[in-house]
């Protein structure tokens, strides 16, 4: 029997060749009708294909490789190169320990202020020139650390507003205005904690007590004290500051002793809002100085009175009022933020001073 290709041009006679019972034939000319030969593999050329695309993947890899950590190193020269070259930041300058020694007359205790968390908080004098508040921080290790600020001339907003130290200067009688631009102070100084940082900050203990007031009056944020609270949220922070709102607004603290049977600061002025707000309204905002004279000779005496708020003004504690609620709702998702805060305050600031 034979088998294999059968050559089409020795056998292009199909009349004259038989191929019958040779099964195995195949290919040929068509007349023969045979079965064609199956594919036969070169294993040589097998091998030098399989070669050239391992070779191939090989390269292709290396490529990637080479890619990716020349990329990885572009990212970090460029990073490198941009912090260089961006404006840095100005940091606080350093102050030796003989400086301060020497600025609150050796720790003295009449210098002594109060006492923090932290450590002592002293008031001191640098250079003849400068008036400083000084927190230490205790030792750490065998290195002492310390917080230096300027010193507030008109220190805490809780003095000024619950009249605890007597200030001529800036006598707690003051209008709407200067009580709202504190609010804005403290707002946008909030704000840029929150909004403004890489990561949002916490101050975690916004109130009176640390809000501090300079010669002009603008309010500055003490956070000594920063990261002890408990829950660490922006909304905290937003609370803190709705109830700063009605306690500025109304003059009572937080832990007035009206305040009993459920009741808080927040409830309190909720009953009364809107309709009887006025009612609750720190009387320190209704009251004016004028100066009348007195029977001796060129003698003027200052006299307090109290007087119907105008229109405009009444406006604006309503709106304030209702910020302050909102920031003080019980739910936390419930709260403004302070982007709507700060939104707020300068809309009224707009209303406010347009029809002044």
């Amino acid at each position: 029997m034979l088998d294999g290709e059968v050559p089409k041009g020795a056998f292009k006679n199909a009349s004259a060749v038989s191929v019958v019972g040779n099964n195995k034939l195949c290919r040929g000319i068509p007349k023969l009708h045979l079965s064609t030969c199956p594919i036969k593999f070169n294993k040589q050329s097998k091998y030098h294909h399989l070669k050239f695309m391992v070779i191939v993947i090989c390269v292709v890899v290396c490529v990637c490789l080479w890619l990716s950590i020349l990329a990885i190193y572009w990212r970090r020269k460029r990073n490198k190169t941009s912090s260089s070259t961006s404006p840095t930041i100005d940091q606080p300058p350093k102050v030796s320990y003989q400086n301060l020694h020497s600025a609150t007359e050796g720790f003295s205790v009449v210098n002594l202020i109060g006492y923090g968390s932290f450590g002592s908080v002293y008031r001191g004098r640098l250079n003849q020139k400068t008036n400083l508040l000084l927190q230490s921080i205790d030792y750490i290790g065998h290195e002492f650390k310390a917080l230096v600020f300027e010193y507030m001339s008109n220190g805490s907003l809780e003095e000024w507003l619950h009249n605890l130290v007597e200030n001529v200067d800036q006598p707690r009688t003051s209008d709407l205005d200067r009580r709202y631009n504190i609010l804005y102070d403290v707002a946008s100084a909030v704000h840029y904690l929150h909004c403004e940082c890489e990561q949002p900050v916490v101050h975690c203990d916004l109130k009176p007590r640390n809000i501090l007031l300079d010669d002009d009056m603008v309010a500055h944020q003490y956070m000594s004290e920063y990261g002890t609270c408990s829950e660490v949220s922006t909304q905290g922070d937003v609370y803190s500051f709705g109830i700063l709102i009605l306690e500025m607004l109304t003059g009572r603290r937080p832990t007035d002793h009206i305040f009993k049977d459920g009741h808080d600061l927040h409830s309190y002025v909720r009953i009364a809002y809107p309709n009887n707000i006025l009612e609750i309204v720190d009387s320190a905002l209704l009251r004016k100085q004028t100066q009348q004279p007195t029977t001796a000779v060129a003698e003027e005496i200052i006299v307090d009175e109290l007087i119907p708020m105008h229109p405009n003004e009444e406006k604006a504690v309503f709106s304030l009022f209702g910020i302050g609620l909102a920031c003080s709702v019980e739910s936390p998702k419930e709260r403004l933020n302070m982007i709507e805060v700060t939104r707020e305050l300068n809309q009224i600031r707009n209303s406010f001073h347009s029809h002044q």
